[in-house]
């Protein structure tokens, strides 16, 4: 059981690129919500991002036990999280989004602060044991929200709505 909660039902599992697939799961999963639950999808996905959160924590010593890693590629629990904060950061904004366009931007985006991890994410990962593993996800999930929101902005400013 504990594997199916850290890869995310086996997709961490999958060759290749697992937290790329961890995150495009958790934005599929968070426009489905959308699409049946509307606006309303906050509060679910707000439970969902703090299940992902203490499933991080918690079961980070199995983690590192099992698949002999402090922070293995495989458990993508971190990444549904850090994911799920960015599209709300989204949301939270222009709620009034499309949702596969919101969906489109906060996957790319939180996908490329997830990966370059710059400053100050980067230090949130040095955090020792689990804390670490969830925070640089959570990290990147507000920068990718934030780097929407500066976005927003600067077509507004330059378009003059």
């Amino acid at each position: 059981m504990k594997k199916m909660i850290v890869t995310f039902g086996g997709v961490g599992l999958v060759p290749g690129a697992p937290g790329t697939y961890g995150s495009l799961a958790a934005a599929v999963l968070y426009y489905l919500l959308w699409r049946w639950l509307g606006s309303w999808v906050i509060l679910p996905v707000g439970v969902l991002i703090l299940l992902a959160c203490v499933s991080t924590v918690k079961l980070w010593p199995w983690m590192v036990e099992e698949f002999s890693r402090p922070d293995p590629r495989q458990c993508v629990v971190d990444e549904l999280a850090g994911q799920w904060v960015a599209l709300l950061c989204i949301q939270l904004l222009l709620p009034d989004l499309n949702p596969i366009s919101l969906v489109a931007a906060g996957f790319f985006l939180f996908r490329g602060f997830d990966v370059a991890k710059p400053y100050p994410v980067s230090l949130l990962e040095r955090i020792p044991g689990g804390w670490g593993v969830l925070l640089d996800d959570i990290g990147a999930g507000i920068c990718a929200g934030g780097a929407f929101w500066v976005l927003v902005l600067v077509y507004q400013l330059l378009c003059g709505r």
